[in-house]
């Protein structure tokens, strides 16, 4: 048994709560005159690795037009309109920020490795991100692609170096089968989480192999500035929901130059 050697008068009943009494507590098992003991605090880790698209995919992909299939029947808008639901700086309401239709990410990015859980090979992997970091890549986005309705909307990509050849270094920090692509979007009220993407483009690869996308000939502006016919797969199996997917193929591609890693952490 431990041995009480000064004691310590607690605080009235209500006066700071639980943890000033704590506190009292912690301070009366302690020899007089020693400091508390504080653990040194851990810089926090980055959680994956990637290229920084932001401003680059902003102006390249920014004021497409979505159309009806993801706006809903009689709609349109951008790709900045979605973004602009939201109001993070209370500048249109007396009463603070106001959530939009939309998640956004923190950045908007090309995922290359996911760190993950702590361990040998994510060092490994964390020390090969960290040599490549503040160099650059060329992106090339083929295609817009998203649920109907507007769960997910995502960018499928290619990279490169900027002198346009294989950048296999990305390759070899990256999962095997990984599908280079950019999440612009997903709906607030959804089921849809900006990792669902890569699930996503997989399925369309699947669907499309085996049967030819409908052509959505109503859209207005198929087929005008750089924008391909909008492409629709009915029915398409992703993980264990079933959903109408939708492309907008880009003609020709559009090219975000100059493209830094970068370390993310969120």
């Amino acid at each position: 048994a431990r041995m009480v050697t000064q004691y310590e008068e607690l605080p009235p009943e209500g006066e700071g709560g639980r943890e000033a009494a704590l506190d009292v507590i912690r301070a009366a098992k302690r020899p007089r005159g020693r400091p508390p003991q504080t653990q040194p605090s851990q810089p926090p880790q980055a959680r994956y690795a990637g290229l920084d698209v932001e401003p680059q995919a902003l102006a390249a992909l920014g004021a497409i037009d979505l159309g009806p299939r993801f706006w809903g029947e009689g709609l349109s808008g951008h790709y900045l309109d979605a973004r602009a639901t939201e109001d993070s700086r209370g500048a249109l309401s007396g009463t603070g920020a106001q959530q939009g239709d939309f998640h956004l990410p923190a950045r908007l990015h090309l995922t290359v490795s996911f760190f993950g859980r702590a361990g040998d090979e994510v060092k490994k992997l964390r020390l090969a991100a960290e040599e490549l970091v503040d160099s650059t890549y060329l992106v090339k986005v083929h295609a817009l692609l998203f649920v109907c309705g507007g769960g997910l909307l995502c960018a499928a990509c290619s990279v490169a170096d900027d002198d346009a050849t294989a950048a296999h270094e990305l390759q070899e920090l990256a999962e095997e089968g990984w599908r280079p692509h950019v999440t612009l979007l997903t709906a607030r009220e959804g089921a849809w989480r900006p990792v669902d993407s890569a699930a996503v483009l997989e399925a369309w690869e699947t669907a499309a192999a085996r049967l030819a996308p409908e052509v959505d000939t109503a859209s207005e502006r198929s087929g005008e500035g750089g924008l391909g016919p909008v492409e629709i797969l009915r029915s398409v199996s992703i993980g264990d929901r079933v959903e109408d997917l939708c492309r907008i193929p880009l003609v020709p591609p559009r090219e975000l130059r100059c493209c830094p890693f970068r370390l993310f952490w969120k």
